[in-house]
C-alpha cells in the first residue's frame, strides 16, 4: 500500500516538475523577444474643407473630423494643408504636402 501511494505521489508531482523545466534546445544566448510599444504611423491622405459638413480628414483610410480621435489622439485642428493631432503632451503636425521639391536632372525638351 505504502509503495502505490508513493508512486501515485510521484506521477502527480512529475509533470509540475517537467513543466518548470527550461527547453534543453535553446540556444544559450537567446532571449525572449521584447514586445515594444511603437508610435503609431499616421498617413495623412486627403482634407476636405467645407461649411456645411465642417473640415474633416482622412488619415490611414479613415475620415475623422476635428474633435474625433484616431490610435489614441485626438484631431485638434484641420487648416487647407495640414492636420494637427494631440495626445496628452504629444504633438503631431501631419502635412499633405511633403514640402521638398524634386527637381528632374537631364535636360528639358
Amino acid at each position: 500500500m505504502y509503495k502505490k501511494l508513493l508512486l501515485l505521489t510521484m506521477l502527480l508531482i512529475a509533470p509540475n516538475a517537467l513543466a518548470a523545466e527550461v527547453d534543453p534546445t535553446r540556444p544559450l544566448s537567446y532571449r525572449a523577444p521584447v514586445k515594444s510599444v511603437s508610435e503609431p504611423v499616421f498617413y495623412l491622405q486627403s482634407i476636405v474643407l467645407s461649411k456645411e459638413h465642417g473640415h474633416t480628414a482622412i488619415i490611414n483610410d479613415t475620415l475623422v473630423a476635428e474633435g474625433q480621435s484616431i490610435s489614441g489622439y485626438k484631431v485638434v485642428s484641420i487648416s487647407n494643408n495640414s492636420v494637427l493631432l494631440s495626445s496628452g503632451e504629444k504633438r503631431k503636425s501631419l502635412s499633405l504636402f511633403s514640402g521638398s521639391v524634386k527637381k528632374q536632372s537631364g535636360k528639358d525638351n
